[in-house]
Formats: structure tokens, sequence, C-alpha cells
């Protein structure tokens, strides 16, 4: 049974997949490739020897390549990176620190291969990015709901938490770095590859490998003292880009790490309350930047808000069984994100009603009125 089920596998990873990849692969990093087409090859037969069938390219980062694979008749994401020692001991490191720290990244397995010049980490597949979820929003001249960007927040700053308990700082906040995960419907924060554990919070470091847009301002200073309130610059200035519903060119970055904020912040009324969250995440000065506990506190006492203008939207105009399920829903949606991914599309899915018979068409519509101020997708 067990030599059948290996030539199924094997079956599904021909060599002319292999082709498929590196064509793929060439196609988009031709002019900065990390792997050529002998490491590829290498690559690939290497995890063969484990069952692991490569099946499509997904992505390139600054020290490897993310591979979509067959393992254990799963679909499974495979990173292969170029080894850095004492890089790999901190990061596994640091992962144990937040094992249990929910939307964290987990690998389901990492081996070095016999020569010692590839490592490998395997994990979940994930749907896509919170990048690809802007874009596919952005193109379209939409904005997620409030209620989403409140809630993706708070899973942040819940990670954000832990990494302040623990001295640690991720060090490269980005959207192509918080992963979607369409099983468990919430975000998870990835790549601590350049994260930093720092056993000594007085001393100084100078940070590697960070993407400049969302960098905070004392990344210019030479040997500036570094912690988590780096990190929660970078979220607000995803924030900022939700609440725009448009990505910042490097210049804007740029201009608000001059102290230029305020030509930037969303003038709609929706968003107030947050504007002043994001504006306390974006101070120049990391000694008046607010932390993780205070950004989860805020965030909270916002989603509480959100929640009570919600609540008093629906209790007097549906029956008692239609507006609890209502709020219920609505309480939901701070916790769960449905998003669906298709080519390169991905879209809000809308709330499903189905099974309450007693809320019909019309009434979802009133609902979908009253709290048309919220900005939800009902």
């Amino acid at each position: 049974m067990q030599q059948q089920q290996d030539v199924e596998l094997k079956y599904q990873a021909p060599e002319e997949k292999f082709l498929k990849i590196f064509e793929d692969y060439q196609k988009k990093h031709k002019e900065n490739m990390i792997f050529d087409t002998d490491e590829l090859t290498s690559i690939y037969n290497e995890l063969q020897k484990k069952k692991i069938y490569l099946t499509s390219y997904i992505s390139q980062g600054g020290n490897g390549c993310v591979f979509e694979a067959k393992y254990n008749e799963e679909i499974v994401a495979v990173k292969c990176s170029n080894p850095k020692f004492e890089k790999i001991k901190e990061e596994e490191k640091i992962m144990k620190l937040l094992k249990d720290t929910p939307y964290v990244f987990k690998s389901i397995e990492e081996f070095l291969n016999e020569k010692k010049t590839k490592y490998y980490q395997i994990s979940k597949k994930y749907s896509c990015n919170l990048k690809d979820i802007m874009q596919s929003f952005f193109a379209e001249k939409k904005i997620l709901p409030l209620n989403q960007i409140v809630g993706f927040a708070i899973q942040m700053s819940t990670v954000f938490e832990k990494i302040q308990q623990n001295n640690l700082i991720h060090s490269d906040i980005k959207p192509e770095n918080i992963l979607y995960d369409s099983q468990e419907k919430c975000f998870n924060l990835c790549d601590y590859g350049e994260s930093k554990s720092f056993k000594d919070v007085s001393k100084t470091y100078n940070l590697k490998g960070f993407t400049r847009k969302y960098a905070a301002p004392e990344i210019t200073e030479d040997n500036s003292f570094f912690n988590i309130k780096y990190d929660i610059y970078g979220l607000g200035i995803i924030l900022l880009e939700l609440t725009l519903g448009k990505f910042l060119e490097d210049g804007d970055c740029a201009f608000i790490r001059n102290g230029k904020l305020p030509n930037y912040i969303s003038k709609n009324a929706l968003y107030q309350d947050i504007n002043q969250i994001i504006i306390k995440m974006l101070e120049k000065t990391p000694q008046n930047r607010i932390d993780s506990f205070g950004l989860t506190k805020q965030l909270n006492e916002l989603r509480l808000k959100l929640e009570n203008q919600f609540i008093y939207a629906v209790k007097d105009k549906l029956d008692f069984t239609e507006s609890n399920l209502m709020i219920s829903k609505f309480r939901q949606s701070f916790l769960k994100f449905n998003y669906t991914s298709k080519q390169n599309e991905v879209r809000l899915d809308k709330y499903d009603f189905e099974g309450y018979s007693n809320l019909s068409k019309i009434q979802e519509c009133i609902a979908k009125r009253l709290v048309h101020h919220l900005d939800l997708d009902f």
C-alpha cells in the first residue's frame, strides 16, 4: 500500500514539473535569481529523497525561495534558504519563545541538507498574504471594513505583546510578512529571520534586512536603541495604508518619518478614532510612541465602542433573535476574516446567514442600512 502511494505521489511531480517550476522562477527573477539551475535541480532532488515533491514556485525573498509541494498527502509550503548558522539558531530560539502565541507563523518541520548548504522549512500553505489582499481591494478602489482593520490590528498587537515581553524585535514588519490563514480565518506574522533577541535591553544594535518603506525614523540614526516600538511603527504605516485605501510611496513614508504625517491622515470621519491610534503608533520619537500593551488596550476600547454603536443601531429595529444574531456576527467579524483567493484576486466574502430562517432578505437589507456608517459588508 505504501509503495502504491509513493508511486502516485511521484507521478504528480514528473521532471516536466521541475522545468515548469524553473521557468516560472526564471521569468519572475531573471535579473536577481538566488538559485541557479544546478542549485534548483539539487533542491528538487534533495526534497524528493524525503518524499517532498515540489509542485510550483511561489515567491523569492532576500535569502531564499518558497515553493508549493506535496508532503504526506498534503499541500505544504517549502522555504529553502542559504543557511547562516548563527541566524538559524537565533530564529529557532525566537520561534520557541513564540510557539504558544496565537497569530504567529509556525513551521511543521525544519532541516539542513547533508552538505549543510541549504536550510528547509516546511509549513502549511497559506492562501495569500496581506499585500495580496490590499492589492486586490485597492485595485477596485475599495477599503477593508473598519471592523476588519481593527480586528487585524488587534491580532498583530497580541503578537507584539509577546515579542515585547521577551525583549524581542521582529524588525521587518510589512504586508508580505503577514500571511492569511484561510482555515483559521486569521493573520499570522512570519519571517523571523532578521528578528533579534535582546538579553541586555540597554545595548544598541544595528538592524539589517529591514524594508525602508515601513522602517521607523530611528533606523537612520547610528547605534539607535531598538525595541518593540520599531515594529509598532511599521504596523502603523500598514494601518495608514488600509485606511487610505492605497499603498504609500517610499517618498511619502520618508515625509512621514520627518513629521509630515498630518498630510497623509485619512479625512474620512469613519476613521477618526483609529486615526488617533495611528498617530500614536507613528510618533517620530520612540519614547513618545505607544507600546504593545497600550496599543492592544486602545484597539480593544475602539472595538467595544464599535460593538456598542452596532448594538444601539439594531436592538430596536429587529426582533430579539435577529438582533442577537447580527450582534454575534459583528463581534465575530473582529476575529475571523472571510477572504477568498482565486487567480491573484482576493475578495471579502459576505457574512453567511444560511440556516437562520428568521432573518429575511428584507430585514438583512434593513440591518445593512442601519450599520452603513460602520462600513460593514453584509
